[in-house]
């Protein structure tokens, strides 16, 4: 359950033509604060969810493409942490009541058939409209052979532009593919594994400001275990 809900990150949107044209602003640094909610037909699997994840994440953004994501409880208790670092093209995530990190290189996904990539109507984001796609992942289950459909929605802000460090040569999850496309700061989400579950998260708000290192960094005391 856990590996799944890693196939998607962040980030969002324009063409390359576009990017050409706004290659002269600097690239966003700050960070944003999302409400998550859960949904399945399973009560127990929205449950665990809410459990393993907690009510809110904040996402962490340098201008030099890093990022972390800390999942948090009502309590501000973290639970979970996810940090990518685009000078290894290793994403790692792990719980902080764990011993152990999982580690994957973002330029290898086995599991991807393809990407396909679908423009959605806006929705309305901190009282102001934001566009948005959808990408429909296809991944092959290896135990079974069968075709998972996984769909992550991405709204984003057009007026913050990603460094393309943050989604170079990323293959996993076909990263490269939509944000290269579309390398806007994401304001709102929605995560969908098909028949299984749903996450949503929208921002509650959306601050610029110099980020610590600190954010990206990897804890030494953990057992590091290659995920696929």
């Amino acid at each position: 359950m856990k590996r799944l809900f890693f196939i998607v990150i962040l980030f969002s949107f324009t063409t390359c033509t576009e990017l050409t044209k706004q290659n002269d602003k600097k690239y966003f640094e700050g960070f944003v604060e999302f409400k998550l909610s859960f949904s399945s037909r399973n009560n127990e699997v929205a449950n665990n969810l809410k459990k393993n994840y907690g009510t809110k994440v904040i996402t962490y953004i340098n201008s030099k493409g890093f990022f972390s994501r800390e999942f948090i409880d009502s309590n501000n208790v973290i639970l979970w942490k996810e940090v990518y670092r685009p000078d290894s093209f290793y994403y790692y995530s792990y719980s902080t009541n764990s011993d152990t990190i999982y580690r994957s290189d973002v330029r290898k996904d086995e599991r991807e058939k393809n990407v396909n990539i679908q423009i959605v109507s806006p929705v309305v984001i901190l009282d102001q409209f934001y566009p948005g796609c959808t990408a429909l992942n296809k991944y092959v289950d290896k135990r079974t052979g069968s075709i998972e459909n996984y769909y992550a929605t991405y709204y984003f802000d057009s007026t913050h532009l990603l460094n393309p460090a943050a989604y170079k040569n990323a293959i996993r999850g076909g990263y490269e593919k939509v944000f290269s496309k579309f390398p806007y700061l994401t304001v709102g989400f929605t995560q969908e594994l098909e028949n299984r579950f749903m996450i949503q998260g929208y921002a509650m708000r959306v601050v610029e400001t110099k980020i610590d290192d600190l954010h990206f960094e990897i804890p030494g005391n953990k057992i590091i275990i290659e995920q696929d």
